[in-house]
């Protein structure tokens, strides 16, 4: 009995020490999942954080660039709102030409010369009155709106045309030979490469001379009105013009038979069709503006950051950069500022993901949902665990039904049953609903990096990476090019055109030689080399940015712009 109990103690000591041993063990792992648990939510929720700081970095981001292209939007909207109040401000200094007394007593007199010719001042502001300014806006508006509505029509035309020039030429280069299988030259090769640069400069060449048809047929239109009102404008009453024939007697026999020189007010700003066509010219810039502002705008709006895209492309900046500094460094090498916004950002000179891979990414996203592997199914796991519930719950009523025949408890179970399956459903159409939802921003998504990957296409470089202040130069371009094609062509219009008349008091007579609509001779160079101008400018723009760089073609154009309106502004005589 003894030597039992001496046997036991010992047992029972080491399976006390045991338990306290597995106690310890337990507590020392609960300790280390604690740990962890709470390791892990730290680093979650730092994680969170630094995401939610990304993004709001991202956000700022956007929106100073957005404010800084409204802002650079600015300098050619003053300008061209500017050119037309000093148009209106200087219409005194239009002036209908009236017959010098002094030449006709003495036509051989120095004073005969056109350019030597009284003026009448103020009637003329009279005749450029605000309906006339309308009128010859609503026109340039037109204008512009049919050559605008033409680009498409113009583009298609060039890609049906082409391709069948382009597959009659390549015929003869891609014809089989002997121990070849594939024949392809580098003559074929070539010839299909240029094709969609023969396409583009096609289609913008029939573009610059439907433009240009246009400028000038707004111009001709405007010219009828302001004949129009020329021969609409009250006439002096009659003691006014008695006296006037009593003070010079000459005059009024010249006014029965003028022999005014023909070439007066050509190439003259006094004209009031120098009015009209800076009006015109204008109507276009206008129209031109309101149109490049939408589209620098809609272009700037597809680099607004999203959450689900900024983490789906993985366009988080790092915040342990610094990225003041690298902003700053990035004005310095001719960069906007504005990087963090470019799809795929890197530091240096690593490698930056293009918009194009943006654009396989989305579409990889797209495509997932049609395996129906990945297709996530929002109400499967409720389904699931319904359809489980209603199975026992069923076999167990069925059961009971065979042993108690409750009618009662059976009626009961048959409503959860179709309580139970009409959540299911409404689990599987909520489920539904959310997969659309998740399609139609899969799709949108899509569209908007295939549309950056155009436009970054064209530019050679994302928009981010762009200085404003070569977007306002941009905008400045086009101004330049608008206002200064239609003064120019306008002014050789003009000069075929003749000497606009004599205005009398009595009376306004056009001259002899005045002709409205001239033959297309007297002003062909002016706009075949317009036409020929702008088809160069415009298909580089759009075929060869890339390789030119923006600015480079940036201050190119803008020199050529700059030429053209000092060229306009001088064949109207206000510079010479």
């Amino acid at each position: 009995m003894t030597s039992h109990t001496a046997v036991d103690m010992p047992s029972m000591s080491s399976q006390h020490s045991t338990v306290q041993t597995v106690h310890q063990s337990g507590r020392v792992d609960g300790y280390a999942d604690d740990a962890a648990a709470s390791l892990s939510s730290s680093s979650s929720s730092l994680r969170r954080q630094v995401i939610n700081d990304s993004k709001d970095l991202l956000r700022r981001s956007y929106r100073r660039f957005y404010f800084w292209h409204v802002l650079a939007l600015l300098p050619t909207l003053v300008v061209i709102l500017s050119a037309l109040a000093a148009s209106l401000y200087v219409r005194q200094f239009c002036h209908l030409q009236n017959r010098d007394p002094a030449a006709v007593a003495h036509p051989g007199s120095r004073g005969a010369h056109a350019r030597h010719s009284s003026y009448e001042r103020g009637r003329c502001r009279d005749i450029l009155d605000v309906q006339l300014l309308l009128s010859t806006l609503a026109l340039g508006l037109v204008g512009w709106l049919a050559s605008y509505t033409s680009r498409k029509a113009c583009f298609a035309l060039a890609d049906k045309l082409i391709p069948r020039l382009f597959r009659f030429t390549i015929s003869p280069f891609s014809r089989p030979s002997s121990g070849q299988n594939v024949p392809t030259t580098r003559s074929a090769q070539f010839l299909t490469g240029s094709k969609e640069g023969v396409i583009v400069t096609v289609s913008v060449a029939m573009q610059a001379l439907i433009a240009e048809s246009l400028r000038v047929l707004s111009f001709f239109w405007a010219c009828c009105i302001l004949v129009t009102a020329l021969y609409l404008y009250p006439k002096q009453d009659a003691h006014t013009s008695a006296t006037a024939s009593r003070l010079f007697p000459s005059l009024a026999a010249a006014d029965t038979e003028p022999h005014f020189p023909d070439w007066a007010w050509r190439l003259s700003f006094r004209d009031p069709r120098f009015f009209v066509a800076t009006w015109s010219s204008i109507a276009w810039a206008l129209a031109e503006f309101g149109f490049g502002a939408f589209q620098i705008l809609h272009q700037v709006s597809l680099y607004r950051p999203s959450i689900t895209d900024d983490i789906a492309t993985g366009a988080l900046p790092d915040l342990s950069a610094d990225y003041s500094g690298g902003i700053r460094g990035d004005e310095r090498h001719g960069q906007s500022g504005f990087s963090l916004l470019s799809v795929g950002r890197a530091n240096g000179k690593a490698k930056r993901a293009t918009a194009s891979q943006a654009l396989e990414q989305a579409r990889q996203r797209l495509l997932e949902p049609s395996n129906p592997a990945n297709v996530p199914n929002y109400g499967s796991t409720v389904s699931q665990t319904n359809a489980t519930v209603s199975t026992q719950r069923l076999q167990g009523q069925t059961a009971g039904d065979y042993e108690n025949d409750d009618d009662d408890d059976n009626d009961d179970d048959e409503d959860r049953l179709v309580q139970e399956a009409e959540h299911s459903d409404f689990a599987s159409s909520t489920s539904i609903s959310l997969l659309d939802q998740e399609l139609e921003e899969e799709v949108e998504r899509f569209l908007v990096a295939k549309e950056r990957a155009e436009v970054e296409a064209v530019l050679g470089v994302p928009l981010p990476e762009i200085p404003v202040a070569l977007c306002a130069l941009w905008r400045l371009d086009a101004m330049l090019w608008s206002v200064g094609s239609s003064l120019l062509l306008s002014s050789s219009f003009t000069h075929a055109q003749g000497s606009l008349g004599h205005l009398s008091h009595s009376r306004f007579d056009l001259s002899d030689h005045f002709v409205l609509f001239p033959e297309f001779v007297n002003f062909s160079a002016t706009f075949i080399c317009l036409v020929v101008l702008h088809t160069i400018v415009s298909s580089l723009w759009a075929t060869s940015l890339p390789n030119l760089g923006f600015a480079t073609t940036t201050y190119a154009s803008l020199l050529f712009g700059l030429g053209i309106m000092i060229a306009a502004l001088a064949r109207w005589g206000l510079l010479i």
